[in-house]
């Protein structure tokens, strides 16, 4: 997409303005249909379907002067060709630094509240079913800013789990950008006949630049997860104690993991 895109700026001095136009339109189609699947609709706004593609558009046929016309489309293309190259190498980036091997997770916020255990006290290998691969905690930046909301909220023990986990995190991760290991492989169990356990990182999936959220919170995360498991080349397990969010994962293709909670005695009849 990016070469192509270069080789229209290459051959802005052969074509007229008006067949430069048309074949910024085609290229912008067929980026469309090369994306549209792989990426959220903000991303390709973002990337392809520009404010400016969207005058261009409605220029076709248009009383503006060629060479007028002509200006904007190079202006346009090589924009684009700098922020596709951009989210390329971006790209490239984030797949070879999830191309680790072991297992990949999510945890969404209800996890960090409701779990019996604080984060770094977890059992991954229990929670997973896995021995002795290492498991790869992925958090969204959604969920660190759903944490900081609930350290305000008026449950002591909300506000206490928010608190906690955030302070973990932000010890863990002084560097945002990069994975830090929450825990060392444990091997020792195999001396009693016990069961191993491989190494757990964590790492914050931020927000790429300008990404606009969905409005909901969690289809935002399952959004993630989705947009994670293709770049990790492999399946991402959602972990979450909600009814709702398991859904909404499983119908994205997602594997989850409900933690059940013990609903508790029933009420007293009236």
């Amino acid at each position: 997409m990016e070469d192509n895109a270069f080789c229209l700026l290459k051959m802005r001095e052969d074509l007229a303005p008006l067949e430069l136009h048309s074949a910024y339109l085609q290229w912008v189609d067929g980026a469309v249909s090369l994306l549209r699947h792989e990426i959220s609709e903000s991303d390709l706004d973002d990337l392809v379907l520009t404010k400016r593609y969207w005058i261009l558009q409605s220029m076709h046929g248009s009383a503006l002067l060629p060479d007028r016309m002509k200006d904007l489309v190079i202006t346009e293309l090589e924009g684009r060709q700098i922020a596709v190259g951009l989210a390329a190498l971006q790209l490239a980036e984030q797949i070879e630094r999830w191309a680790r091997p072991g297992v990949f997770v999510m945890f969404d916020t209800s996890v960090f509240i409701q779990h019996e255990d604080k984060l770094e006290s977890i059992d991954f290998g229990q929670l997973l079913q896995v021995r002795a691969e290492p498991v790869h905690l992925l958090i969204p930046m959604i969920v660190i800013d759903e944490l900081d909301s609930l350290k305000q909220s008026k449950d002591k023990h909300v506000r206490w789990r928010a608190r906690h986990s955030l302070a973990v995190l932000d010890r863990l991760l002084p560097n945002p950008t990069h994975a830090a290991l929450l825990r060392l492989a444990d091997y020792e169990p195999l001396e009693s006949g016990g069961i191993p356990r491989g190494e757990v990182s964590v790492e914050v999936v931020l927000d790429p630049p300008n990404h606009v959220r969905l409005p909901v919170e969690d289809d935002e995360i399952v959004d993630q997860a989705v947009t994670a498991q293709v770049l990790a080349g492999r399946p991402i397990t959602l972990v979450t104690f909600d009814t709702g969010q398991s859904m909404r994962a499983r119908a994205a293709g997602l594997r989850c993991t409900k933690i059940a909670q013990p609903p508790g005695d029933p009420p007293e009849p009236a």
